[in-house]
């Protein structure tokens, strides 16, 4: 797999053509070793009565479109499942430092689980080098990764992530990609800054993205609409 990994395959279902070292990792590497767990998994999910997915349809329809067509019982995508509501009380966090240092600055953020410290300090050193102000989320020393860091950036162990990349200041977000990670950047419309034409490419994305996530979620909204209909089916079974 990994001396293939550029080849290209277009013969997965519902999937646009894609690397083989972009596919997840249970297919290569010690990954391999949790395929069997994986296939249990979907083995099992066929004696279920209905799937519900906590992604939106807007967001990958081609996918959602197969799985509708090839299993044989009802999908619902009810996502993101994000505590959106909660937007409106920001003003309430302004006595944060964080969300002051942010009211005054134009920045990107990042957050990570866990990197080896060899990772954090080129993490660091490309962010000190690019000039670009940046506000870091990162668990461990995080007095040690500020005074490396300098006065370019902030450093905290927390934050409320998806209020933070909402923030006016923030301009892109540099993640581990975990699921919430990144349904709570598309949600803010969060991007990963590139070069050239690509940039306004991933602009234009980010910003259609956002608007599709926001009116799933709104009144009469692909998930709103998935959601009741998951709640009547379930009615029907009492």
């Amino acid at each position: 797999m990994i001396e293939r990994g550029a080849e290209v395959i277009n013969y997965i279902l519902g999937i646009t053509p894609t690397r083989l070292e972009d596919l997840p990792a249970i297919f290569s590497g010690n990954g391999k070793n949790l395929f069997p767990y994986f296939l249990d998994v979907f083995n099992a999910m066929m004696k279920a009565q209905c799937v519900i997915f906590t992604s939106f349809y807007e967001l990958e329809p081609q996918a959602i479109y197969t799985l509708k067509a090839t299993l044989p019982f009802p999908i619902y995508c009810v996502g993101p499942l994000i505590p959106h509501n909660t937007l409106d009380s920001i003003t309430n966090d302004a006595n944060l430092e964080y969300f002051k240092w942010l009211d005054s600055q134009y920045a990107s953020l990042g957050s990570f689980l866990s990197v080896l410290k060899e990772q954090m300090n080129e993490i660091i050193g490309g962010k000190r080098e690019s000039g670009v102000r940046y506000f870091l989320v990162a668990r461990g020393d995080t007095k040690q990764v500020q005074e490396a860091c300098g006065e370019m950036g902030l450093v905290v162990p927390w934050c409320d992530q998806l209020k933070g990349l909402c923030h006016s200041s923030v301009g892109g977000f540099l993640t581990h990609c975990g699921w919430n990670s990144t349904i709570e950047g598309v949600y803010a419309g969060s991007f990963m800054s590139l070069e050239g034409d690509e940039i306004k490419e991933m602009r234009r994305n980010s910003s259609k993205f956002k608007k599709a996530c926001r009116q799933a979620l709104s009144k009469g909204g692909s998930s709103e609409t998935n959601l009741d209909a998951f709640v009547r089916e379930t009615l029907k079974c009492q």
